[in-house]
Order: structure tokens, then sequence, then C-alpha cells
């Protein structure tokens, strides 16, 4: 359902002049949410070109990763704004046609998740023009303006955008924390929309006191005022009382050369609350075995309390939404459809 988000002028104002630059852009992002609305808006005034592919079509051919190649040799884009999903399988699964001019690209913009350091590292051979990874974090409800953004690997935020201020909080205490803390993103930002429509238990939960909003997304800053998503609040895996972020686990699979996707999540166990568990997309014949997973990330996590418990299983595919976002509520459930299947 849609969450109401009300948007004024002063945002679709704002999307106008981003569009003003000119450059030509492959996407695989549907477009609902803001960019169902502005980006088609913008591109009637405007110099620039996006080349948009309608989902299905990539699924359903069954080798979405030629099709999205095939499509940069043809329009030669200076932008990929594709779902991470996409990224993260073209960097594993160079192109079949190996006389495809893929030489326009310089950036490439993951959305929906986050991706490991290696992203750059394994598109840069099919890519040989690519300059960076474009990081770029911002919500519908701030009208899609950029609230931090990093071209540096090894943050995933970066610096925080002019105009806008970044407060990482608390989440239990609403009080500001300190470097390499993790608490909730809390922003201020020069536009905000003027609410959700018809839910006032939610505007409550949203807007703060002291200007400033809440993102539901936790984070943390360095010494030098770098930002560093650590995932979403609500996925906190409680394991004997000891709080853990799944994407420091997932970061960790997704290391290994065989492994394309991963969705780790706290299973229910009563005895200590929640067993650490993953679900693992892996590469097409791959013999990489689910103690394999387990091993790597016993070897690499420091606290006992975030080893894989709960242990592995593989599946084709993970939930997702159609923005490439990974649908964590219902990894459980393909995990319950999956040993079921199994046993």
């Amino acid at each position: 359902m849609s969450k109401g988000i009300q948007l004024d002028l002063k945002a679709a104002k704002t999307w106008l002049t981003w569009f003003k630059i000119k450059f030509t852009t492959v996407s695989t992002l549907c477009k609902f949410h803001i960019g169902g609305f502005f980006a088609p808006l913008g591109l009637t005034s405007a110099n620039s070109i996006i080349v948009f592919n309608h989902g299905p079509d990539l699924e359903s051919d069954g080798d979405a990763c030629e099709i999205l190649y095939q499509e940069i040799d043809k329009f030669k884009p200076s932008v990929l704004a594709f779902g991470s999903h996409n990224l993260v399988v073209m960097g594993k699964q160079p192109p079949k046609n190996k006389l495809l001019n893929l030489s326009s690209v310089l950036f490439a913009m993951p959305t929906g998740s986050t991706v490991s350091d290696s992203l750059y590292s394994n598109l840069k051979p099919s890519l040989p023009t690519l300059v960076s990874i474009i990081h770029p974090y911002g919500m519908t409800e701030l009208a899609g303006a950029i609230v931090a953004c990093s071209f540096d690997a090894n943050y995933r935020m970066g610096s925080v955008a002019p105009g806008m201020a970044v407060k990482i909080v608390n989440e239990e205490t609403n009080e500001p924390c300190g470097p390499n803390e993790i608490g909730e993103i809390t922003v201020k930002s020069p536009i905000t929309m003027k609410s959700y429509l018809n839910r006032p238990e939610a505007n409550v939960k949203f807007f703060n006191q002291d200007g400033f909003v809440h993102t539901g997304d936790l984070g943390s800053y360095d010494e030098t005022g770098k930002l560093t998503f650590e995932g979403r609040l609500k996925e906190l895996i409680k394991y004997k009382n000891i709080h853990m972020y799944p994407l420091e686990i997932e970061n960790v699979i997704c290391g290994h050369p065989d492994v394309v996707d991963v969705g780790v999540f706290g299973r229910p166990e009563p005895s200590v609350q929640e067993l650490v568990t993953a679900i693992v997309v892996k590469k097409p014949n791959s013999t990489v075995t689910e103690q394999d997973i387990v091993n790597l990330v016993t070897e690499s996590v420091k606290e006992d309390a975030k080893k894989l418990r709960g242990g592995v299983i593989f599946a084709d595919h993970l939930p997702k939404n159609p923005q490439g976002k990974l649908l964590r509520r219902k990894l459980l459930e393909l995990y319950e459809e999956n040993i079921t299947y199994y046993q």
C-alpha cells in the first residue's frame, strides 16, 4: 500500500533543477515511489535520456545480464541506475558477447540495498571505463533529496550532502551517539514532506520536535564525519539479549566468490530468542556447501553470537520488491518452504 507521502511544489521544482544536467542512463528501477512521478516530469524539459527496462521483461528472459550488456552497447549510457541485485550478478557474470562496446559507462549506482566493497573490482573487467560506484542515500519523505553520497567503496553513505544535517541517535533514548556508535539516522532537510496522508500515528513517529525526522535506518559516523549504513532498525537480530545487524554478516558471506546474493535473518528459537540464519543464492554449478558458508562466517566474525547457529540453505532467488530491496520479513517464510521441500 502507498505510504501516502504528501510532497509540495517545492519538491517538484527541485527535481526539475536536477534534470537540467545532460546525461544518458540505462535503468532497471521501477517507476513508482517518487521516481514514478518526478522522473518523467523532469525529462519533459531536459536533454537527459533514460532507457527504462520493464522488470518482468528481464526476469522472463532468464539472462538479464546479457540483455543489459546489449543495451549498454546500443545506447552508450554514462550512468547505470540499477537495482543492486542486477549489478551484483553482472559483477559475477561477464558478457558472453566479447564484441560489445561497453566503454561508455562511467558510474554505476546500485539502489534498493547495500552492496559489498568488491562490486567495483567485480564490474571493472566488463566495464573498462568505470570510474566509481555511486552510493547515494535518501528517502521519498525528503522528496528523494540526497542526504549523503559517496564515490568511495569503503563508505556506503560518505559525506553529508550540502544543506542537510544528520544526527545519529540512540534508538531508545534519542540521545546523540558518539563516533563509531550505531544508532538511528535522523535528518533535517530543507525539503520534507507535509505529512503522511490520514496516518496520524505514523506522523508522530516520523517527525521529531527538534526538526529532525526519523528514518528508521541505522548508521554510524567516524572521526572525519563519514557515514556508514548499518541496516534497518527493524532488522535487528537478538541472540541471548545481544543485538546484531544482518548487514555485517551478509557482507562476509557475499565475499565468497560463488555467492551471488544472501539474506541473513533471525530465526525464532525461544531458548535463545533468535538464531542467526542465512539463505544464499549461489552461482550455477557451484560446489559451495552449507558448511563452507558456516565456516566462512565462523572464521570472519569476532563475536560468538554472530555465528550461523540457524544454519544455511540455498535458494534460486531471494524475495525482493521491484526496486531490488530485500523483503527481509519473507526470509523466514522462504526458509520454511525450502526446509519442507527438502524433507
